[in-house]
């Protein structure tokens, strides 16, 4: 069950990474869901920012012992082998991750506005100086 459902991300959140990582992923997923970021050696928010649900979850079509206990809390198995996550997990890691993308996606546009605004101070530099000297 989810205890904490972001409706986005703050800055702090988006710097967390290894223990205060898990720990944000235990509060707002369960701590099956964090043990898969364990698994796949996921230790940040950055890391997330290009990662699909499929992805998080590849390694449990590998018939691998030491996650059947995870395998069967997460999902089920169909009889040709290929590993179902419940509907209910998929869409959480889907909220946190569309969550992720669009605070990326924030980022990248807060800092294209601070270039533009430089290149047109250079520019308008640029032409003062000229008029000075013509």
């Amino acid at each position: 069950m989810d205890i904490f459902q972001p409706n986005q991300l703050t800055d702090d959140m988006m710097n967390l990474s290894y223990e205060k990582f898990y720990e944000f992923l235990k509060t707002t997923l369960n701590n099956d869901l964090c043990e898969l970021f364990r698994i796949q050696a996921i230790r940040d928010m950055f890391s997330l920012s290009s990662t699909t649900v499929d992805q998080l979850i590849e390694v449990f079509n590998c018939d691998i012992l030491e996650l059947h206990p995870l395998k069967q809390k997460l999902g089920c198995v169909s009889t040709n082998g290929n590993f179902y996550l419940r509907l209910g997990f998929r869409n959480s890691l889907d909220r946190l991750l569309s969550l992720i993308k669009t605070k990326m996606n924030s980022r990248m546009n807060n800092l294209i506005v601070p270039v533009n605004h430089i290149e047109c101070d250079i520019t308008q530099k640029l032409t003062e100086l000229m008029g000075r000297y013509t």
